[in-house]
């Protein structure tokens, strides 16, 4: 068995080891046959064996929590750390797909290490590289896009012709290397092998997989072995439901297709696509979910490319999000950055923010231009004071009356699920001290939460009675979330501050319960109050305070705009939102400029 054959070059452990050895190896190595969703290691038991993947595709899983933490590949190891060192193993590896392997047990490694006294320092040498690597590793791991998907029509009616077309040309042209399948394109006899079971059939899909980046297989909505087969090979499972001669909202009733990937995959490997007869208001998305529970779902209009090539960008890991970070009243920076971006002819394909960041990325969202967003802006709290009406303290420093009015009338009474681009605002849930993702419900309350500056603003609650507030206390640059909704290139926004904000405050001359009559009697009679920040702008500087260091999350793909702000500009002070959108605006068109000639992968997108 060659060297490359045998896949033991995949193995840090064996690399350094002669193709004498490796031949040894390999011909102590076990050919074994994996199902879709079998437990290969489990974490806490001893480690008896050695594997390395053939073809398909693992995951870990810790403590039993559905999810994966990592995934592993053709070629590579599984479990080679607590093998070599004798250790219990530290997690379980699932396939999640069907899959062959070749194993190494115990009794033939020690028979081997007897033979090759070589081979125990090529191990040693191996797991020290190994511990140096993860003790220089800070960032989280990075997801893999999906190389195989099912596509399952929803209820019993096919996806429309022009839609499958379309969706292989934009696929084929974004990802040139994507494969779409239906069974009459399967060989007979790998059919045969489907039917039987055996492990040709698996070899098959998973050298396939090897020769594409991403692979489309076609269901039909009746239950056979073509469906069950590439249910069990699919990474995830792409519903296909149409309302092209109903009304909105309306849902067929779940096929046996459908049944059978629901128990395959959980709803975070379900992603919805609703195809419209044409581009126009939407409603009634969200009763969709009640049967057919996804990660993501997406609205395509029949005959609207953008909205095709929006969906290949998903479904190829290329899709381009627009992360917005809070800060009061300097968020409509984002207005201007938002202009130079589609002036660039930049796709954004999802936007989300926090606090600020959500509304303005909401507006967008919605389809506003920027210019509209700035008028709104001047209404909501230049004309209409949203943010300057002081109440009686019980609930909040500001009366919040006029704010939501103004957000009702401006946001609409639309679902987020209704939106054309998928959109999402981040709020802090204090009734479990965790980030809460709007991604469905009346816009405007989703922008009250995100923007619900604690003592400021009384809170939001959910239906089920959960207290939310400004997301800022949380995270007040929302890029791990857009991570974790989609794969692609990010572009951020997160505003910075020329030089460091300093406050000339005699701190005692500042008044108590005791002394505060004596100081307004004065101010009546035309002697300045003490000059120190306010409560409100002590909160919601707080709350921008809290950004998590960006380069943890940041990839070589993403690109970060930090338009500066000079100090003088007031996190709640509106009336210069004019100005910061065209201070926004100069410096974007310039960094896009730079990151353009520079040759950043953004602009490669297709």
């Amino acid at each position: 068995m060659s060297r490359r054959g045998t896949g033991l070059e995949s193995v840090e452990a064996f690399e350094a080891l002669p193709t004498a050895a490796l031949g040894e190896i390999a011909r102590s190595l076990r050919r074994r046959l994996v199902t879709r969703g079998e437990i290969l290691v489990r974490q806490g038991e001893r480690a008896e064996a050695l594997y390395i993947v053939v073809s398909g595709r693992f995951h870990v899983e810790l403590d039993g929590q559905p999810g994966a933490i990592a995934e592993i590949g053709a070629g590579s190891p599984i479990g080679e750390i607590a093998f070599f060192t004798g250790e219990l193993r530290t997690a379980s590896v699932r396939a999640s797909r069907d899959a062959v392997v070749l194993e190494l047990g115990r009794d033939e490694f020690q028979t081997l290490s007897a033979r090759l006294p070589m081979l125990w320092n090529s191990i040693a040498a191996s797991l020290a590289r190994r511990l140096a690597q993860a003790s220089a590793t800070l960032k989280p791991r990075e997801r893999t896009p999906p190389a195989c998907i099912a596509l399952v029509p929803c209820g019993d009616e096919a996806p429309p012709r022009q839609f499958m077309l379309r969706l292989r040309e934009a696929l084929q042209d974004i990802a040139p290397h994507t494969a779409v399948l239906d069974r009459d394109a399967i060989p007979a006899e790998i059919m045969a092998s489907i039917t039987r079971g055996t492990e040709q059939a698996t070899t098959w899909f998973n050298e396939l997989e090897a020769q594409h980046g991403l692979i489309v297989y076609i269901c039909g909505s009746t239950l056979d072995p073509w469906s069950e087969k590439v249910l069990r090979q699919a990474d995830e499972v792409l519903l296909i439901g149409t309302q092209t001669r109903r009304g909105p909202g309306w849902q067929a009733p779940l096929n046996a297709v459908e049944r059978l990937a629901r128990g395959v995959h959980d709803s975070d490997a379900h992603r919805l696509v609703i195809v419209h007869p044409v581009r126009g208001t939407l409603s009634g998305t969200a009763r969709w979910f009640e049967t057919r529970p996804v990660r993501m779902h997406h609205h395509v209009a029949l005959r609207a490319d953008a909205d095709y090539r929006r969906l290949a960008r998903f479904l190829a890991g290329q899709a381009v999000g627009l992360v917005a970070c809070g800060g009061g009243a300097l968020c409509a920076t984002h207005v201007g950055v938002y202009r130079a971006l589609t002036e660039a002819g930049l796709p954004i394909d999802m936007m989300g923010g926090t606090s600020g960041g959500g509304a303005m990325t909401a507006a967008f969202a919605l389809g506003a231009s920027a210019e509209q967003v700035d008028a709104a802006l001047e209404d909501i709290f230049v004309r209409s004071r949203a943010l300057k009406r002081m109440t009686w303290p019980r609930y909040s420093l500001l009366d919040h009356g006029q704010f939501d009015r103004s957000l009702a009338a401006h946001y609409t009474e639309v679902d987020i699920a209704d939106l054309w681009l998928p959109f999402f605002a981040l709020s802090s849930n204090l009734s479990t001290n965790q980030a809460h993702v709007h991604r469905h419900g009346q816009l405007w309350r989703a922008v009250r939460a995100t923007g619900s500056i604690p003592g400021l603003l009384p809170p939001c609650y959910t239906e089920d009675g959960e207290m939310l507030v400004d997301g800022g206390l949380i995270d007040n640059v929302p890029v791990a979330t857009m991570r974790e909704l989609k794969w692609g290139p990010n572009i951020v926004i997160n505003l910075g501050v020329t030089r460091r904000r300093t406050y000339d405050v005699d701190y005692a001359t500042l008044p108590t319960r005791e002394t505060w009559l004596g100081h307004l009697l004065r101010w009546l009679r035309g002697y300045p109050l003490p000059i120190a920040p306010g409560p409100a702008q002590v909160l919601i500087q707080s709350l921008a305070a809290h950004r998590p260091k960006l380069e943890m999350y940041m990839t070589a793909r993403d690109l970060l705009l930090t338009p500066p702000i000079a100090p003088h500009y007031s996190m709640m002070d509106w009336q210069h939102h004019s100005e910061l959108m065209r201070l926004g605006h100069a410096h974007a068109s310039e960094a896009l400029a730079q990151a353009r000639d520079a040759g950043h992968p953004l602009f490669n997108v297709r």
